[in-house]
Formats: structure tokens, C-alpha cells, sequence
């Protein structure tokens, strides 16, 4: 029976060396992803959100399997340390990048989290398509808009939190895809944003097949299940 790309995935993330090899690689990855930390023109506060990112990632991997608000808001804190904001917003603001909705008004900020992740993981966790699931959790979330500033890194953070405690490979979401990237939260096209999460993380399954056999010395011609069988018989 041929492998697919997720089960070869979640076959070599059971290696605890390499996953955190991998670990160290996706997060250099995503970190430059954001064209938040690109553009900040200040060579010190570009490291500094670069630093509250990882360190926000990182906690959050060590959060139990459901989040709730409280958890939600210590992510947000860290990635927004370097600039003094602290908490969820106490104003009324508008999403940037020409986004075209409005985010809920500040008063209701915790009651909005607080239904959505009942709907996550209450009511959403019937759903066959984890995709599906992430892209309505991440629409939802960057409508509302909990925090004055960092609320696109905060939500690409707890997404591919999701989807890695999930055994799914993660995502990055380029530059150059900013813009579909709104559209799909703006349209709240949940469908086609759940297509385009689903093939990115696809892609991130390959990168890691490349990079295990790039570290483990694999030849080129020989595939990982090969590898897996080799091992079995020593």
C-alpha cells in the first residue's frame, strides 16, 4: 500500500531529534513570512518581534490541547511585549492592509472568543475536514480582532499550533499571498480559504520528506518508507 504524503508526515515526526530540527526550520520560516517583521524599518524592533514571535509560538506548544481565552491572550501579550501593548483591545479599531470589515467592538471582544472556541472545539470537531475547521476558526478570529496590533501573527500562530498538535503539517503563507489571503477573510470564503490552508500544508509535507532525507543522508533515489524498512531489518 502506497504511503500518502500525511502518513509519511506523521511517520517521521515520531522522530523526537528531527522534529525538533524541523521545528527550528519552520519557525525561522514563518517568522519571515509575516511581512509585519519584513517591513519594520528599525533593524532592533524587527528582532524584537521576531524574538516575541518565536517565543509566543513556543509557549504556545506547551499549552494543553484546548486553548481558551486566557491562553489566547498570553500569546497575543507575548508577540505584542516589544511594543507595549498589553491585553485585549480597550478600543475601537480598523483592520489594516484595506481590509474591508469592521472588527467587533471592543465591549464584546470576550464574549466573541468565548463562543468561538465553544464552536471549535464543541460544535466545529464534528467536521471531517480539519482545513475546514481551521478556516473558520481563523476568519472568525481575525474579524474580531482582539488586539490593538499583532492579531495576523496571533492567528497564524494558533492555527499551526492547531493543525501541529493535530499531526498535520503546518503553514506558511508568503508575501506575495497577502492579498488572496484577505480576500478569503473578507469574503469570509471559508470554503476556498479551507483548498488553499489544505494544499500550503500538503506542500509543508513535502518540505519535510526533503528536509528528513537531507539529514538523515538519504540518497536521492531512495524513498523514506525504503529508509523505515532498512532500519527494521538491522
Amino acid at each position: 500500500m502506497t504511503t500518502t504524503s500525511l502518513e509519511l508526515y506523521r511517520k517521521i515526526m515520531k522522530d523526537d531529534e528531527f522534529r525538533q530540527i524541523y521545528l527550528d526550520n519552520f519557525l525561522d520560516r514563518f517568522v519571515y513570512s509575516i511581512e509585519d517583521v519584513e517591513q519594520n524599518n528599525s533593524e532592533e524592533k524587527r528582532r524584537d518581534m521576531i524574538d516575541s514571535l518565536l517565543k509566543a509560538f513556543k509557549l504556545a506548544l506547551s499549552f494543553p490541547s484546548k486553548m481558551g481565552v486566557v491562553e489566547i491572550q498570553k500569546i497575543g501579550n507575548i508577540i505584542n511585549e516589544h511594543n507595549g501593548i498589553e491585553d485585549f483591545r480597550k478600543i475601537n479599531v480598523l483592520a489594516r492592509y484595506n481590509a474591508d470589515w469592521e472588527p467587533v467592538p471592543h465591549q464584546r471582544i470576550y464574549y466573541e472568543l468565548y463562543n468561538l472556541l465553544n464552536n471549535y472545539y464543541n460544535v466545529w470537531n464534528a467536521l471531517d475536514d480539519i482545513y475546514e475547521k481551521e478556516a473558520m476558526f481563523h476568519i472568525s478570529l481575525m474579524r474580531i480582532h482582539p488586539f490593538e496590533d499583532g492579531n495576523k501573527r496571533l492567528c497564524r500562530t494558533v492555527m499551526n499550533i492547531h493543525l501541529f498538535k493535530e499531526g498535520f503539517p503546518p503553514v506558511v503563507i508568503n508575501e506575495m499571498e497577502t492579498e488572496k489571503y484577505y480576500e478569503f477573510i473578507s469574503q469570509m470564503n471559508v470554503k476556498e480559504f479551507a483548498r488553499f490552508l489544505k494544499e500550503k500544508s500538503m506542500l509543508e509535507a513535502l518540505n519535510v520528506k526533503f528536509l528528513y532525507k537531507t539529514i538523515k543522508e538519504i540518497p536521492i533515489n531512495q524513498e523514506v518508507d525504503e529508509y523505515f524498512s532498512s532500519l527494521k531489518k538491522k
